[in-house]
């Protein structure tokens, strides 16, 4: 697999050559990875590139508008490839594995020479291309994060708005029921000490009650539901205790 990785070019050199007048003669014979649809799902094959062709309907490789695709050759036979087909992810061994073309072993190590010998001396164009690609890299990773932050802002605004709506909620219904959570009172000039504390503890089960049916905090609607089924055992044991001293 190591010789069919050394004649495999990616798709970014395969546009670096593209600009070049030995376009042709370094693609052909070398290998790429191209993408296809099967039943909707993407997939993968090796092909080995046999020539260069011109497309009847030219199709948009980035920025660009180009007419040239390649002919290549799989296990299934000949078929054209246009270059954005082509992937910049090296072939997995089961991709290669899959490749069943025959290929001599001597017309292969001929050709990585011819590649390694046109890398050497073109060196300059792939400096010139990665150094493009990263700045376009950087400029992705630039506008995500600034799409990010503001996705931030507005959530947290979004929140913000939400915690002043459920504020002003809680303040209405506590003017609304600020006097009959108050009605205990009344008990404390008639009725004893006993009436008193009933109608206190009341006050607190109805409190309680309303912040579990307002509320949509999770932690203060249980924090409400604690405490409300507690002041509800607390009423429940002072009506037992009065009601037996009624009894005596």
């Amino acid at each position: 697999h190591d010789e069919l990785r050394a004649l495999w070019l990616p798709r970014k050199h395969v546009e670096v050559w593209l600009e070049t007048s030995s376009f042709a003669r370094i693609v052909t014979g070398s290998l790429v990875r191209c993408v296809q649809k099967l039943n909707g799902q993407r997939t993968f094959f090796v092909a080995l590139v046999q020539a260069v062709k011109r497309m009847n309907q030219p199709y948009r490789l980035g920025k660009k508008v180009i007419e040239v695709a390649l002919q290549v050759r799989t296990s299934t036979g000949v078929r054209f490839a246009g270059i954005d087909l082509l992937s910049n992810e090296s072939p997995s061994d089961a991709e290669i594995s899959r490749f069943k073309v025959q290929l001599e072993p001597e017309d292969v190590r001929a050709k990585i020479r011819t590649l390694q010998t046109a890398m050497q001396h073109s060196a300059a164009l792939f400096e010139e291309e990665d150094l493009r690609r990263k700045e376009q890299e950087e400029e992705r990773l630039r506008e995500r994060q600034e799409a990010a932050r503001e996705q931030e802002a507005r959530e947290s605004e979004e929140q913000e708005r939400k915690e002043r709506e459920r504020e002003e909620l809680r303040r209405r219904q506590a003017e609304r029921t600020a006097d009959s959570e108050q009605w205990w009172l009344k008990y404390q000039t008639k009725g004893g000490n006993k009436q008193h504390e009933i109608a206190k503890w009341k006050a607190r089960l109805a409190r309680f009650e309303k912040i579990v049916n307002s509320s949509t905090a999770e932690g203060e609607k249980a924090n409400a539901k604690r405490l409300a089924e507690q002041a509800q055992a607390k009423v429940e044991a002072l009506l037992a205790q009065e009601q037996i001293q009624e009894d005596d």
